[in-house]
């Protein structure tokens, strides 16, 4: 989304203030103008980065999710093949 950077309103408050010349209004109005360029954020694109974020952040907190089940899997897989093989030890240890 574009915003709409008034020059011309800019240049005048600042000149109607008395404390820019006319050229010197003008000259910051266009300064700033180029500068902010594409770099200025409306409440919409905020919004939309908002939303974007929150998307991101969902998908991460799924895979974290589905990391953690697997992980506890392995370690759940791990501990009764442990057991397993102690048992089985213990049998023939006798």
């Amino acid at each position: 989304m574009t915003v709409l950077f008034d020059k011309l309103g800019m240049s005048r408050k600042l000149e109607g203030e008395g404390k820019f010349t006319r050229l010197q209004a003008e000259t910051l109005s266009d300064t700033l103008h180029d500068a902010l360029g594409d770099a200025t954020a409306t409440k919409a694109d905020l919004g939309n980065l908002k939303a974007e974020l929150e998307a991101q952040i969902g998908l991460s907190e799924a895979r974290m999710r589905a990391f953690i089940a697997d992980v506890r899997t392995q370690i759940l897989t791990f501990m009764i093949g442990i057991a397993i093989a102690a048992g089985i030890i213990q049998h023939f240890w006798k």
